[in-house]
């Protein structure tokens, strides 16, 4: 499952394969909510699909045993390196708030790979939280793909990135 990460990496110049669409009346609908995908841009976002549900099915394996023994530097890059691809990935694809979610989700756990925070209490639970927002996005991703309606947003991101960035802030280290 390679093909999105090696075109990445060989300079793919596919062009942002999500399209805005017209923007709906309502001033509260974000630009995520007024994306389509086109048809020929859908096989890149279909092997993104494919990669990123990998990268959270490893993620949430990795917070789980992350529970059991904390501290292991290993599973935490892991998980800290699942949500940097999917990020990069996003970002490639123009994908905003799939990116916004894995680059808020893994700035926090890099302060908890340099050891400036611990990944406990609030700071475990958001993580846990991104798995979950990051799937339902991913299933909507590809709800978007099947019907050619464009991409949902998640009601509930802006708060989550909220608890992600304050996990960094003295006083929320491992509550």
């Amino acid at each position: 499952m390679q093909g999105l990460v090696d075109q990445i990496e060989k300079g793919s110049q596919a062009a942002a394969p999500v399209t805005p669409v017209p923007a709906a009346p309502e001033a509260e609908k974000s630009a995520q909510s007024t994306m389509t995908i086109s048809e020929e841009d859908k096989p890149l976002i279909l092997d993104f699909i494919n990669e990123a549900t990998e990268h959270v099915e490893s993620c949430e394996a990795g917070l789980l045993a992350l529970e059991n023994k904390s501290g292991d530097k290993d599973t935490l890059n892991l998980i800290f390196r699942a949500f940097h691809t999917i990020k990069g990935m996003a970002g490639f694809l123009n994908l905003v708030e799939i990116g916004s979610l894995a680059h808020s989700a893994e700035n926090l756990l890099d302060l908890a790979r340099k050891g400036e925070m611990v990944l406990a209490g609030k700071n475990m639970d958001a993580i846990f939280e991104s798995v979950d927002l990051m799937k339902k996005m991913i299933a909507s991703l590809k709800g978007s793909v099947e019907t050619g309606l464009p991409i949902s947003s998640q009601p509930q991101l802006p708060e989550l990135i909220k608890k992600l960035k304050a996990g960094g802030y003295k006083g929320y280290l491992s509550l």
